[in-house]
């Protein structure tokens, strides 16, 4: 126990020399300011206000839209395309339809000519179709079908000859255009058949001289045979009959 006690000399003495050592070292309070950092001092100096105002920011809307808006665009859009597509056909076959009546216009004006009196000659013409079928009512069917429309085509050119002519070349102008091999075959039959026509005139016309010529001789023999003046009172009665 004694060991470890120390002598009351001992602690004075270490007292004493903690504090000469304390009042050698003066005590300070207030703490160093460390010195700001590169970073730190940037960090300050951007955050200082300026003197001039600042531009103000841009809003910008951005638009949104739900599914069904989405649907229903797409319906609209689909309609609207439907639509327009329709309405251009419909334009379309209207402007044909009118360029079709003009050219019918153009067409009909071109055929029947101002100097002939179409309606007179069209009611006569129809007038010979009806009787036609009148004649051919208690006739047989064949009679019945082919009699009116063959009046009424061989009527037209007697009744209206510019028209039929004009008729006439426009089928066959037409013939002409789309059906070539079918215009050269008709014309090759109606030339055959104005060269058979040339040919059985010019055989009746012989055929007639032929025949008066013979009646002529006979005449004259019977003349020559009973002393009669046949040929002459013949003459004669052709020339009082005659204005």
């Amino acid at each position: 126990m004694a060991q470890f006690t120390l002598p009351l000399r001992t602690f004075s003495t270490v007292a004493g020399v903690s504090g000469i050592l304390l009042a050698s070292r003066p005590l300070r309070l207030d703490a160093p300011t460390p010195s700001p950092s590169p970073l730190a001092s940037g960090s300050s100096s951007s955050r200082r206000l300026s003197i001039y105002p600042e531009p103000e920011p841009e809003i910008v809307l951005v638009e949104t839209h739900t599914e069904l808006e989405r649907q229903i665009g797409s319906v609209r859009v689909k309609a609207t395309g439907v639509y327009n597509n329709a309405q251009v056909q419909v334009q379309s076959a209207i402007s044909k339809w009118i360029g079709v009546e003009e050219a019918v216009e153009h067409r009909v004006k071109s055929i029947i000519p101002k100097d002939e009196a179409f309606t007179p000659g069209i009611l006569y013409i129809g007038v010979a179709a009806l009787a036609g079928s009148i004649f051919a009512r208690s006739r047989t069917l064949p009679v019945r079908v082919l009699l009116p429309p063959t009046l009424f085509i061989l009527a037209f050119p007697q009744f209206l000859p510019k028209t039929s002519a004009n008729l006439r070349g426009y089928f066959g102008s037409l013939e002409d255009t789309y059906t070539p091999s079918i215009a050269a075959q008709h014309d090759a039959l109606k030339k055959s058949l104005h060269d058979a026509f040339v040919q059985a005139w010019k055989s009746y016309e012989k055929a007639s001289s032929s025949t008066k010529e013979g009646v002529q001789s006979t005449l004259t023999k019977v003349e020559e045979w009973s002393g009669l003046k046949l040929g002459a009172d013949e003459k004669g009665k052709r020339d009082s009959s005659s204005p």
